[in-house]
């Protein structure tokens, strides 16, 4: 699956709080992107929004301790820095 050069995310500032990327088996990568605290829901959510949008599959999950997590993968590796450039700004 492959995304635009870059996709726009409405809303709040979307720096993640935590980041996790891992090879997966078949080729491709994992991604976890989590926000916590008050406003970690709406962030996840603005960012689950965005990259259903394009067509990228992804799901919402809430962690413990007051976080919220969008999983996504395999993606394969240009989606991936498209995911990272759009959000770690």
């Amino acid at each position: 699956m492959s995304l635009p050069a870059r996709f726009d995310v409405a809303g709040p500032h979307l720096q993640p709080d935590r980041l996790g990327i891992w090879p997966v088996e078949k080729g491709g990568f994992g991604l976890d992107i989590t926000y916590t605290g008050a406003a970690g829901y709406t962030r996840a959510e603005a960012v689950e929004t965005a990259l259903s949008a394009n067509g990228v599959k992804c799901g919402l999950r809430q962690e413990l301790h007051d976080g919220w997590t969008v999983r996504l993968g395999p993606v394969d590796r240009e989606s991936m820095l498209v995911v990272l450039g759009s959000l770690v700004r």
